[in-house]
């Protein structure tokens, strides 16, 4: 098991403990009863299980936790949609292309 944050990067270190947190916040809405029972476990078992190392490993493999309902985007396609409600939004005709041809 895994106890020891100093041992990780300070980027690691906070990825995990936001990761952790998740991990709580999920389980306190679900309740240890419901998921130890999807997972086929014992509620003692879930309760013993090691968020933090979970968490840890989570964020060392650099991946994130996320209810289940949310979709995630690349941060680059989501810059490409601002720009282009950005331009919808000022009512901005983009230009014309003169090819002198026509």
């Amino acid at each position: 098991m895994f106890d020891d944050m100093s041992q990780l990067s300070p980027a690691i270190a906070e990825a995990s403990r936001k990761i952790e947190r998740q991990i709580l916040q999920s389980l306190a809405q679900r309740s240890q009863v419901k998921v130890a029972e999807l997972l086929g476990v014992s509620e003692s078992t879930v309760s013993r299980m090691d968020k933090t190392s979970m968490a840890a490993f989570i964020a060392a493999c650099g991946l994130k936790a996320v209810p289940i309902a949310q979709v995630c985007f690349d941060p680059e396609y989501i810059a490409s949609l601002k720009v282009l409600a950005g331009v919808g939004l000022r009512g901005v005709e983009p230009k014309l292309l003169d090819w002198g041809d026509e």
